[in-house]
């Protein structure tokens, strides 16, 4: 394109301190001199106008000079890491404000009803925590509320969302099955420990969570295209790779998850022995349509469940 014939511009040649006039597709294409296509970049740059042209300039100059190449890629590499690491925060301050506002207390004594309220402030302290990008803090509030009521799904996702900042990927997988045995339509413990299997190369497992999210997000079209680009990458990598795609796994029928805890008699100095023993909370595991063990309980120490992911 010949840009001297009544092209706007956004500054004078003056201002621009280049003349852009002899700059066009053409020129771009025969011009070996890396300092004038770097005036030339430079320059349209600074005007701001001719993109195609500027990317032009930029491309030719990336062939031309390796050094220029890393400077400008690596640019433009952070700013989009920036981008999809706000965007990712985003998502999980906006998924954690729904969560708190949706979580129900039942009716309890007054005893458990204070434990679960110290156990919800230190999630909000977590939350706060998650919000300056304090993850390492972030954890120790779940720590303490996850102890103080360790049947609560979203402490563990959100405890999960931590670890996956940190890089903790075995950690996430951890507290996201825990989070799914608690809720397990918990789509958002799903995406994240396939965000944590991928990140540690166990494709496979990625791309079935990738799959149940699909699934349980249904109704949702925004949210469904959003997970079938990820299901679209992974298999694209995996084929890269030589692996071989593997079926969708049929769908469990699952049943909510049900707490039952030992009933405990008022402590006294007699029974000092047997208060010592941890509480336990029985889980329902999946149900499966022709499973002769379909009613069979898991049992997790209380104990256990506190230190999950340290």
């Amino acid at each position: 394109a010949d840009l001297s014939k009544g092209d706007r511009r956004n500054l004078t040649q003056d201002q621009l301190g280049y003349d852009l006039n002899k700059v066009d597709f053409e020129w771009v294409k025969t011009t070996n001199s890396k300092k004038e296509l770097k005036k030339a970049y430079k320059a349209l740059k600074a005007d701001g106008y001719f993109k195609e042209l500027e990317k032009a300039v930029e491309d030719k100059l990336c062939e031309m000079d390796p050094e220029f190449k890393r400077l400008v890629r690596k640019s433009e590499a952070s700013v989009h890491d920036k981008a999809a690491a706000n965007k990712d925060l985003a998502a999980f301050l906006e998924e954690m404000n729904k969560t708190d506002k949706n979580i129900v207390h039942q009716k309890e004594n007054t005893e458990e009803l204070m434990k679960r309220k110290e156990a919800e402030s230190n999630r909000m302290k977590g939350n706060e925590f998650i919000r300056s990008k304090e993850f390492k803090e972030a954890i120790k509030c779940y720590d303490k509320s996850i102890k103080l009521d360790p049947r609560e799904a979203a402490s563990f996702c959100n405890r999960a969302f931590a670890y996956l900042k940190l890089k903790e990927y075995n950690k996430v997988i951890l507290d996201c099955n825990m989070a799914i045995k608690l809720k397990p339509d918990y789509s958002k413990a799903f995406n994240r420990r396939a965000d944590a299997y991928q990140a540690l190369g166990k494709l496979i497992q990625a791309l079935d969570d990738f799959r149940e999210v699909y699934n349980l997000e249904k109704g949702d079209e925004k949210s469904q295209q959003a997970v079938q680009k990820s299901i679209d990458k992974l298999t694209e990598k995996m084929k890269s790779e030589g692996i071989k795609i593997p079926p969708p796994k049929p769908k469990q029928n699952f049943t909510r998850v049900q707490i039952e805890e030992e009933s405990e008699e008022e402590d006294s100095d007699d029974q000092e022995e047997d208060n010592s023993k941890p509480k336990q909370i029985v889980l329902d595991e999946p149900l499966e349509k022709e499973d002769e063990n379909a009613n069979k309980k898991a049992i997790w120490n209380e104990d256990e469940l506190e230190v999950l992911g340290d």
